[in-house]
């Protein structure tokens, strides 16, 4: 009785203060459409648009309600997981029969990367290749839509789903974790990420 009453151990947790110093609390740069939030709703077009001061991407969900941007991280802190996919599908199916350009194969190539990208299945090219030369400008977390992004100082933005494993180097794994995974704050899936990468590291 006095075996079955005893509480059971608890996992040590001292590990994670070694996470949290991978961790950057920052104010992410981004401007947060309350109504857009409020009103959510499946992503169902894509189109875009051209003006005198070039061309921009404008995503409309179900209900009416629309976005404009040039790039994807414009949209990540609006976007869920469910609204992601349903982005790819929606243009892959619309660039099935037509090529992308501009604008529009940016998009196109930064969603197939980070969805189709991996190190079992990898028909990127030389995408993925000298990696020595990146020059890693953040590394940051969406944590609502599960994405974490990584921008290179020649403007470059790679998108990767956080539970997926992409054909990184060990090297340029240890300098993403020396850099620090900017979050807007504390959370399990950011201590959790950072866990992720450093069981990579220690693979053999």
């Amino acid at each position: 009785m006095i075996a079955r009453k005893r509480p059971r151990p608890q996992p040590d947790d001292d590990s994670d203060d070694e996470h949290r110093k991978c961790l950057r609390i920052v104010t992410f740069d981004s401007t947060i459409d309350s109504e857009i939030m409020e009103t959510k709703s499946f992503v169902s077009k894509l189109h875009k648009v051209s003006s005198p001061d070039g061309d921009y991407l404008v995503v409309y969900r179900v209900n009416g309600h629309f976005r404009a941007f040039n790039y994807l991280m414009e949209v990540l802190h609006i976007f869920d997981r469910q609204d992601l996919f349903h982005l790819y599908d929606l243009v892959m199916k619309q660039y099935s029969e037509i090529t992308p350009e501009g604008i529009e194969l940016i998009l196109w190539g930064d969603l197939k990367i980070m969805m189709e990208s991996s190190t079992e299945e990898n028909d990127q090219g030389d995408f993925w290749n000298n990696q020595q030369d990146w020059e890693i400008v953040s590394w940051r977390l969406y944590e609502a839509c599960g994405v974490c992004i990584l921008e290179l100082k020649d403007g470059t933005v790679i998108y990767m789903l956080v539970e997926r494993r992409y054909p990184l180097s060990k090297e340029l794994l240890q300098r993403m974790l020396d850099l620090g995974l900017e979050v807007e704050e504390e959370s399990t899936a950011a201590l959790h990420l950072v866990r992720f990468i450093k069981q990579q590291l220690n693979e053999e």
